[in-house]
Order: structure tokens, then C-alpha cells, then sequence
């Protein structure tokens, strides 16, 4: 909790990637990626609106059905937050991490990250903008910057829920995009390659749910949008997905959609 001094997150998650972008989504071009999380993190209250958050992670990766694929990210975070208001706030974070192979007896890919932030929370509107830069080091290839964001936005308004979400990052193709938050709305693909290499992920998408229409029904619709540019391996590609859903809710505590 934000007045706790300390706290300890351990995640774990299992996504379907594609071993190549460029091929069909068939069994055999699809693996799991595993990622295991740990990260403590130190919360320094200053002041009754300002505080600074000193963090770390160590993040294990493991692809099933891949031969030396496993790797572990380290990473260390220094983020200061100070409240404007009761309904926002403004950050500054820097990152800084090294991802590794187990195959290998230094640091395949180096990376730093800048990041300005806003976010509020209004009566119908939520919203969290981050923009920043990303400098990378990948060994055998020159260092790299690139701009670094996530924006996200939710309007909720007479039962309606309207969600919209950006992003870009650099990352590895054994960690790609982290098993991203949204696994169980995911519609794109994610992919990897047992060659590495380093990929630009830039991702969008929108989603929107309706209040009960009659006798409990619901409607819901989302589109996603992921592009994934590799500096050198020859795989790059762009994923769209669209869905339609209907809900019927038969009490409070069940659903069929």
C-alpha cells in the first residue's frame, strides 16, 4: 500500500507466442514463454506530497520446446511522485537493466530508460500518459535511441466503459512484451526467435463495454494493433485483431458470452 515503506511483488505468468511472425499460427510454429518475476521495492516518504521509490526485479525467462532460450533480466528503478492535487500527479523514473542468456557469459543487451509522467483520476475519466527515450546496447550491433511511452485512457460514463491504451518500447525477442498486462483480452500475438535480437513493440488498442441492454445483456468490442520491427533479423511484422462479444449475465455472480 502507497504508506507501506516496503513492499515485495513475485509474478508469474505463461503466454502463447509464435516462433516466427512471419509464419502461419499453427502448433508448430507456436512455444509459451514463462517469465517469473521477483521485485522489492523501497517507498521514502519526504514530505505529505512527495515520495521517492528505489526498486529492483529480477525477471526469469524459460521457452517451452526452445534448446538455449532461457535468460534473466535484471533491472534497477529510481522513481520520484509528487501529488498536485487529490486527483493527480506527476512522476520522473529512470530504469536501467541488462538481459542475459544462459548461453552466454555477459550481458547480451544493455538499456536505459527516461520517463516524464502524468496521470488523474477525474469522475468519469482516468488517464496515465508516460513519455520518455530508450538508449539500448545489443552486443554486435551499434547502440540504438528510441522514444519510449504508454498512454492510457478510461472513460466510464451511464454504464459505458471506453478504454484506450499506446505504447512503444525496445525489448529482446526471448523477454518480447513481457507477457503483457492485458493476457486475457490479448488478440495479437506476441513472437520470438531462438536467434537473438532486439524488436521495437508498438502497440494499440480499444475496447468498449456497454451497461445491461435488456434483461441483462451486454455488448462489448475491442480492436488491438501490434507491430514488431527487429533491427536485423528479417522477420518484421503487423498483427490486427478485432472482436464482437455478447454477454448474457443470469445473476450477479455468472455470466455466459
Amino acid at each position: 500500500k502507497e504508506y507501506d515503506w516496503f513492499n515485495l511483488t513475485l509474478q508469474e505468468s505463461r503466454r502463447k507466442v509464435l516462433n516466427s511472425g512471419a509464419a502461419t499460427p499453427l502448433l508448430s510454429n507456436t512455444g509459451e514463454r514463462e517469465l517469473l518475476t521477483v521485485n522489492p521495492q523501497l517507498r521514502l516518504h519526504f514530505s505529505s506530497v512527495d515520495q521517492f521509490l528505489i526498486g529492483a526485479s529480477r525477471e526469469y525467462v524459460q521457452i517451452k520446446r526452445a534448446v538455449g532460450a532461457d535468460a534473466i533480466r535484471d533491472t534497477a528503478n529510481l522513481i520520484w511522485q509528487h501529488d498536485i492535487s487529490a486527483t493527480d500527479q506527476m512522476m520522473c523514473s529512470y530504469v536501467q537493466g541488462e538481459s542475459t542468456r544462459d548461453s552466454s557469459i555477459e550481458a547480451d543487451y544493455k538499456y536505459q530508460i527516461a520517463h516524464l509522467g502524468y496521470q488523474a483520476r477525474l469522475s468519469h475519466l482516468i488517464y496515465n500518459v508516460q513519455l520518455g527515450y530508450q538508449q539500448t546496447q545489443t552486443k554486435g550491433q551499434p547502440d540504438s535511441g528510441t522514444p519510449n511511452y504508454q498512454v492510457d485512457f478510461k472513460y466510464t460514463k451511464n454504464g459505458h466503459v471506453l478504454g484506450v491504451a499506446a505504447s512503444s518500447q525496445v525489448s529482446d525477442t526471448l523477454f518480447g512484451d513481457g507477457n503483457s498486462n492485458s493476457l486475457e483480452n490479448a488478440l495479437v500475438q506476441d513472437s520470438l526467435s531462438q536467434v537473438f535480437d532486439t524488436v521495437k513493440i508498438t502497440q494499440a488498442s480499444v475496447n468498449w463495454a456497454s451497461p445491461a441492454l435488456w434483461r441483462g445483456i451486454h455488448l462489448g468490442a475491442q480492436a488491438q494493433f501490434a507491430s514488431h520491427d527487429y533491427s536485423a533479423l528479417p522477420q518484421d511484422y503487423t498483427d490486427l485483431g478485432a472482436s464482437l462479444t455478447v454477454a448474457y449475465a443470469m445473476s450477479a455472480h455468472s455470466r455466459v458470452a
